[in-house]
Parts: structure tokens; C-alpha cells; sequence
């Protein structure tokens, strides 16, 4: 932890501790208001905020002016997903000191109760974290989306500093790895997928061939690998497992007993659908070379492309399924607190959850992610027609993760598989979706 960040982990959800104040220690805590000279104070509004350092942070690479609202967006995500990360923080300490009562009635008393000093830290920030991937994200978002008569960015615009930025990509977000993490989505996250030729070139990869990789993988991630995949020493390590966290402290409550109605089994991915996907993926890789001749080297290259994918996605697969097995007793305390206490806190904190997972990841047209398709999609539209307008036969085409296809894919047809809070969703009906058996 760098000692400019060591205030923003010096919290508490302790009640007692939760007033006091942050003053300078070995730790790397400073007192950011002491008491100068004569009593007098020196913080002001420009200092509390560090408004030199945050005013300073956006670096055009363009004369474009467009180029600095795509700066400011992107950095709006970045502290978007600070804050949720500090709340899925807040969140991962409560579920564990609430896992450190060994008494089992003292356990479900603080679990299924409603102490306010105890559950108003949870409470605000899950609320936030819902806020965030339900109505931030996606505000934020259409700052890009150029459609209709109140454009806020252009994709002609776009079209003159993109190739300044290549390859930097969204798929680089490092911040945004770690929440999928937290949500669950650790095994999907370590298929091979992504086309990886823009990022080798431009970084000088001699090492690795691979036509493919994953998004936490170093290359891709590049300075920020240990902002996705924490040491076991840092602040955020426990974040990345908090749906196994979610789910330990579900398995703590109580079944209903003998006689008592029971949840549906969690449902598990099917093999069919599997193999469905690695067909999909086939189809994307031959969409992407059309145009091209069919050689010998090129039709072996998807093949170990499609082959590395459904091993990958198999695999994924079958650890997915082993986890699922391992929480029948989280799905018995799951239908216990939506059962027996649906207006406690900690049940309200599941619901936001799994309704932030929705929103982020969902395949409405209304996610996070879906938005984010949709601008890339209509900017990439908008910039094919300037290019063929102006004559030039080499658009930019987006980002160096492979852009539009892939995005798509992966939000329609992998996501789905791995949803976060398994053992707490769709406990009021049977679920009817393709992706179940």
C-alpha cells in the first residue's frame, strides 16, 4: 500500500472506531488538517480534494476537442470503480467479522438482525455499488454515444486521434477485472479469448506466440496486473474472493427443517451449451477473416485458436460445476433468509448485489455493457463511413482486444454462465433458462 493511498484503507466499521480521526503515523497516515501555528487551520476545498494533482491528470494526445471529454469519461469509470471496490471492502470486512462469531446463536441474531451501527456501513455502501452499475456507469457511458440531435462525441472526431491510442484498450481495465472477480466471474476470466497480435507488436512480446489470451493476463494488463489479481498482502486481496465469501456466510444460516419446503438445486452449466459457445467462437473467428484468403497457415491458426477456447471454456466449466456442488448448505441458508427474514439488512444487501450484477453485466440493452457495445458499435459506424468518404482504406476499427465481436460474445453468450451470488438467485420461482439443466 503506497503511503498516498493509506488513508483511503484506514477505515473502520467498528462503531466505536468509525469517528475517529486519521492523524500521522509509521503506517503512512497523515493528518491532511492539522492545527498550524497560532490555532489556525490550513485545509481548504482545493487542497481536501487534491485538485492540482486530479485537474492535472488529462493528457490529450490530440487537438481534437473531443479527445478530452473520452479522457474525462474514462477517468470517470476509473473512479467509479475505486469506489466500488472500496465498498465491495466495506462489504468483504463486515461478512468477516460476522463469520468470526462461533456461537451459532449470537452468528444468527447479527445475521438476520437489524442492529443499525452494525449494518449501516453494509447498507450504504451495497446501495452505492447498485447505484453505481445501475444508473452511474451507464450515465457516464453516454457521454460517448453519438445518436440523434444532442451528440456529445463524435465519431469523425474519434476518428482523428484513435490510432494515437492504439492499442490501449477498455480491455485494460484492471479496476473493472477485479469487481468481475468479486462477482464471481474468476473462472471465466481465465479463458483465452481475446485476439492478443496488437498488443504482442505494440509491446514488444518476444516470448509467448499465442494468437489468443485472457484479460488478466500480463500482457494485457501490463503495470496494473496487481490491481486484478491482488497479492495475498494487499488491501483488496479478499475482494477478489467475496462471492466465496457471500456464499461461506449463507452456508452459516439454518435450513428450514424437516417438513419445510425447499429451494430448487442451484443449476448447473450444461455440456451442450459449452460446446455450443466453442461453435460460436468458430463463427466469430470466420467472420473476422473475411475477405481473406483461406491458407493453410490461416485455417490452422483458427483451429489452435478454437481448440485453445473450448479447452479453456471447458475447463472453466467443470471447476464452475465442482464449486456449485460444493453449495447445497449456502442454497438451504439462502432460501432461510429470503424465507424467514426477506427485510433484513443482510438480505437487502444480497438483493442490491445480484441486481448489481445485473446491471453490469446483463444482456439488456440497458447494462453497463451493453451500452458500452453500443457506442463502440455506433462510433465504429460512424467512423467506416468518414474513412470511406475521405477515401482511406485503413479505418481505425477499435479496440486491441478484437472490439464489437468479441464484447458482444462474451455479454450474450459467457457472462450468463457465471452469475454472481449463485446460491442466492431465482429462490422465488424455478428458473427457466436455456443455460441450466
Amino acid at each position: 500500500m503506497s503511503e498516498s493511498n493509506a488513508n483511503w484503507w484506514a477505515f473502520s466499521i467498528d462503531p466505536e472506531a468509525r469517528a475517529e480521526r486519521i492523524h500521522d503515523s509509521p503506517t503512512g497516515e497523515r493528518e491532511i488538517n492539522p492545527v498550524l501555528s497560532g490555532g489556525r487551520r490550513d485545509l481548504t476545498y482545493h487542497s481536501y480534494l487534491a485538485l492540482e494533482k486530479l485537474l492535472q491528470c488529462q493528457i490529450p494526445t490530440s487537438k481534437t476537442p473531443d479527445e478530452r471529454i473520452f479522457i474525462i469519461t474514462h477517468q470517470m469509470f476509473e473512479l467509479a470503480f475505486k469506489e466500488m471496490i472500496f465498498d465491495l471492502a466495506v462489504l468483504t470486512k463486515t461478512f468477516i467479522q460476522l463469520l468470526a462469531l462461533h456461537d451459532g446463536l449470537d452468528f444468527l441474531k447479527t445475521a438476520i438482525g437489524t442492529e443499525r451501527d452494525f449494518w449501516l456501513p453494509p447498507l450504504t455502501a451495497s446501495a452505492r455499488i447498485k447505484f453505481s452499475c445501475k444508473e452511474l456507469m451507464p450515465m457516464i457511458m453516454r457521454f460517448l454515444l453519438n445518436k440523434g440531435e444532442e451528440e456529445t462525441f463524435s465519431g469523425i472526431e474519434f476518428y482523428k486521434f484513435r490510432n494515437n491510442l492504439t492499442p490501449a484498450s477498455g480491455f485494460q481495465a484492471a479496476q473493472f477485472r477485479l469487481i468481475q472477480r468479486a462477482f464471481g466471474k474468476s473462472n471465466l476470466l481465465t479463458v483465452h479469448l481475446f485476439p492478443s497480435q496488437a498488443f504482442r507488436g505494440t509491446y514488444g512480446e518476444t516470448g509467448n506466440k499465442e494468437e489468443l489470451t485472457t484479460v488478466i493476463d500480463k500482457l494485457i494488463l501490463q503495470d496494473d496486473l496487481k490491481t486484478a489479481l491482488p497479492p495475498e498482502t494487499s488491501e483488496t486481496a479478499q475482494i477478489a474472493e467475496f462471492d466465496d465469501l457471500a456464499h461461506r456466510l449463507l452456508s452459516r444460516l439454518p435450513s428450514l427443517g424437516e417438513g419445510a419446503p425447499r429451494p430448487i438445486p442451484i443449476p448447473l452449466l450444461r455440456e451442450d451449451l459449452v460446446e455450443h459457445n466453442i461453435e460460436n467462437f468458430r463463427k466469430i473467428l470466420i467472420h473476422q477473416r473475411a475477405g481473406a484468403s483461406e491458407t493453410r497457415a490461416l485455417l490452422d491458426r483458427e483451429q489452435k485458436a478454437v481448440e485453445q477456447f473450448g479447452q479453456d471454456l471447458k475447463e472453466s466449466a467443470k471447476r464452475e460445476n465442482e464449486r456449485r456442488n460444493g453449495l447445497n448448505s449456502a442454497r438451504e441458508g439462502a432460501f432461510y433468509l429470503h424465507t424467514v427474514a426477506p427485510e433484513a439488512p443482510l438480505a437487502k444487501i444480497m438483493n442490491r448485489l445480484v441486481s448489481a450484477d445485473v446491471a453490469l453485466h446483463g444482456a439488456h440493452e440497458e447494462s453497463f455493457l451493453s451500452l458500452h457495445m453500443k457506442v463502440a458499435r455506433e462510433n465504429l459506424r460512424e467512423v467506416q463511413e468518414h474513412a470511406k468518404e475521405i477515401g482511406d482504406p485503413e479505418p481505425p476499427i477499435g479496440t486491441g482486444g478484437g472490439g464489437i465481436p468479441y464484447l458482444g460474445f462474451v455479454m450474450r453468450n459467457l457472462l450468463p454462465l457465471f452469475p454472481a451470488f449463485i446460491a442466492y438467485r431465482d429462490l422465488e420461482d424455478t428458473p427457466v433458462l436455456s443455460w441450466v439443466e
